[in-house]
């Protein structure tokens, strides 16, 4: 018998293992036994550090006619993984792929991978002996002594990186140098990660990122039916279990024949079958994992070869717009190329992070809350006055706020230092010295350059686009706009049910707000709408600097079944109860401290509804324009509602900015629209003085009860100027054209 020896390290967390050609096996039963041991570094040295008592070991032998053999190990007396491979293993000559699995609780990891070949009983090509055993010994050693070398590097960068800041930009150079030689297809980088996962995950993963080959076929011969059990058919076959991540998504390839029964089930972690079907099909595809799936099974066609080229492989978001720092200039930061600060000091709590990113109580130091970051983009922080070794940190964490990757030592940053997020984290943790009042100075801030920075964000409910929600694209729109870089949310076809508040409250430390805005490619096919009915939920409330375009808003009370039984009017106590508008253009904050700088606010080619309340209600704010062109606007409120409701608000109700000056210039211009109720007052103004000036132009206004009359306006007229005229309703018109 051969025994072959193997390290797992486990300090390395996950390893990609290449094919190793020595191992060539003759077919004889027991010939082969594989001993793997767990060692870690231990104060620097390597050493052994047995597997758990009480893991189990088992091996998937995929042989070279595609079949899985299940082999049990055991952990021999010095709790190394021992697996001794059955005459099975031996029955088909041809190339094989091993992989041996410890399961400590729930926990899995693969800790050695190979691959081979088996020759036939007669073959004299090669003779195994101690030679060959000798060879293998050799490569491992060869593989160790490169990942010895990794470390020594590592440990060199660590060690660079600890000896204050003078390295730093020795380091970024070395980096960007590195970075010079990526291509900059930044797709097919992107592809090229593969499957690779977090170090805490302790999974292996093979080149390509193809994640079948580790758990192989159970069955051959059967296919899954439209209930997802295995059913005889000898054209097919049916993967084992492979677990899969709720909510992550999966690319498949490799079918190449279907007949309806190259299908996925999802199944829960009691083996039960959640949703539906998922047909494969011959372009190949994306699966996205919905809740409370534990794993999927796959039905291919082997007679085609397809459990030969069925690849499934985790998908990662493309690295788009990729910026990366390759100086340390950062004079623009003060004029606005930067992002917004992303750290806000009230999530703070008390304590620092140690080495595993546990908080640990003292009241000098104040550790951030959880802040969302991009992955694969670079970041630029500063205000870091004090630092200490082992104290100011900060930590990368995964989508579920767990940490994956530590920084080890931040250094001083009174200007700035740059911090590159890695690939699989999605938020970032800081520790500061509260004693040197760095809680108070730090800022994060996204690194963008006026001339890379992307200025459209797109939107898609199927996936196929940057986002599938419009918040989920505002959140990441907002981290790079500015006013010198604003950025456009396009919005591809689809329902999108949610709400999106962008306005400041009155301790918002910026006044513009956002320059962000959303433009649908089809009115009528891209709408936006929420259905609880709440003053509190209008689809978009916004009042900044913005173009609002092709989009059909919808707000109804259908979510509501009570809604229209307990309605009551307008109070400043009773907002709940308001019904909501399909539009709402305001600033609530009524601020006082506003500059009154000059800027627009545009609605153009949308159709805006509203079944309980105005389908626009705009409060204006200082030096905005808001211009409201070739829209319909149409207040549609149901029978059970119409003697509930006030019917003089109006299908357009708008007001000027309250609480300040009048000599803040506010300017609504109305122009080419169609303003519809089927209540009693079709318009309704008031605040009318100072500074508030209205334009209708081309309008057709109508109310069912009153018609095309002027008392369908309710409220002043005097801020209407002499630039209206074409209107239907006379009092619109101040001039004759």
């Amino acid at each position: 018998m051969i025994e072959i020896r193997r390290k797992f390290r486990m300090s390395k967390g996950f390893k990609t293992v290449d094919p190793l050609d020595g191992y060539v096996f003759t077919p004889e039963s027991n010939a082969h036994r594989f001993i793997v041991e767990c060692v870690d570094l231990v104060d620097g040295q390597e050493t052994v550090v047995p597997f758990e008592a009480g893991s189990t070991v088992h091996a998937r032998f995929l042989k070279a006619d595609h079949v899985t053999e299940l082999v049990d190990g055991s952990l021999d007396t010095d709790g190394a993984a021992v697996v001794t491979l059955p005459a099975e293993c031996y029955a088909v000559p041809g190339r094989f792929l091993l992989t041996i699995l410890v399961t400590t609780g729930s926990t899995k990891i693969c800790v050695f991978a190979g691959a081979g070949t088996v020759l036939e009983a007669d073959s004299t090509d090669v003779n195994i002996s101690s030679n060959t055993a000798r060879s293998v010994d050799q490569k491992i050693a060869e593989i160790d002594n490169a990942t010895d070398a990794a470390e020594a590097a590592v440990s060199q960068v660590n060690s660079a990186i600890s000896a204050g800041s003078a390295k730093i930009t020795e380091i970024n150079q070395a980096a960007a140098a590195a970075r010079a030689s990526i291509p900059q297809d930044y797709t097919a980088l992107s592809d090229s990660v593969g499957d690779l996962k977090s170090a805490t995950e302790n999974e292996i993963v093979f080149a390509g990122g193809n994640i079948i080959p580790l758990y192989g076929y159970d069955y051959q011969g059967k296919y899954l039916d439209a209930n997802g059990v295995p059913q005889t058919g000898n054209a097919w076959a049916i993967t084992a279990k492979v677990p899969l991540v709720v909510g992550e998504t999966y690319t498949y390839s490799g079918i190449s024949y279907t007949a309806n029964n190259a299908r996925c089930f999802f199944y829960s972690v009691s083996d039960d079958v959640v949703g539906n079907a998922f047909y494969l099909n011959t372009s190949g595809g994306e699966i996205t994992v919905p809740e409370n799936v534990s794993y999927a099974r796959f039905t291919v066609c082997r007679t085609e070869g397809d459990t030969t080229t069925f690849s499934l492989s985790k998908k990662y978001g493309t690295l788009k717009n990729y910026v990366e720092i390759v100086s340390n200039d950062f004079s623009n930061v003060a004029n606005g190329l930067y992002a917004n600060n992303l750290y806000n000091s009230s999530g703070n709590v008390q304590g620092y992070l140690d080495d595993t990113a546990t908080i640990v109580p003292g009241n000098a130091w104040r550790v951030t809350a959880l802040i969302p970051v991009v992955p694969g983009f670079s970041y630029i922080y500063n205000g870091i006055t004090m630092s200490v070794e082992n104290r100011s940190n900060c930590f990368f964490y995964d989508t579920k706020g767990q940490p994956i990757v530590s920084t080890a030592f931040l250094p001083v940053a009174n200007d700035y230092g740059v911090l590159n997020v890695p690939i699989g984290a999605y938020y970032v943790r800081f520790t500061l010295n509260n004693q040197a009042g760095d809680q108070n100075t730090f800022a994060i801030r996204l690194f963008v350059r006026q001339t890379e920075c992307t200025s459209v964000v797109t939107v898609s409910p199927d996936g196929t686009k940057d986002y599938r929600t419009i918040n989920e694209a505002y959140a990441y729109a907002y981290t790079i706009q500015s006013k010198e870089h604003p950025v456009t949310i396009l919005i591809y076809p689809g329902t999108y049910n949610e709400v999106l508040e962008c306005t400041p409250a009155n301790d918002s430390p910026y006044v513009w707000g956002a320059y962000i805005s959303f433009v649908g490619v089809n009115q009528k096919d891209v709408v936006w709408r929420n259905d609880s009915g709440l003053y509190k939920n209008s689809p978009l409330h916004t009042s900044n600097p913005c173009l609002i375009k092709n989009i059909t808003f919808i707000a109804t009370h259908d979510d509501d079944q009570t809604f229209e039984s307990t309605y009551a009017d307008y109070t400043a106590d009773n907002q709940q109860n308001y019904g909501a508008y399909g539009l709402h253009l305001d600033d609530p904050s009524n601020r006082t401290d506003l500059t009154g700088e000059e800027y627009e606010t545009i609605v153009e080619d949308c159709t805006i509804i509203s079944k309980q309340h105005a389908a626009i209600g705009a409060g204006m704010r200082a030096g905005q324009t808001l211009i409201i062109r070739n829209c319909r606007l149409l207040m549609e409120i149901p029978d059970a509602l119409r003697n509930a409701i006030d019917s003089t608000k109006g299908a357009l109700l708008f007001h000027r900015i309250l609480g300040t000056s009048d000599t803040f210039i506010q300017n609504l211009v109305v122009d080419t629209c169609n303003i519809e109720t089927n209540m009693d007052k079709a318009i309704y103004t008031y605040g009318s003085g100072g500074g508030f000036k209205v334009d209708f132009i081309r309008n057709f206004v109508w109310s069912e009860i009153g018609g095309a009359a002027n008392d369908i306006i309710r409220g002043p007229v005097s801020m209407i100027t002499t630039k209206s005229y074409g209107n239907n309703v006379a009092a619109l018109n101040k001039t004759t054209i």
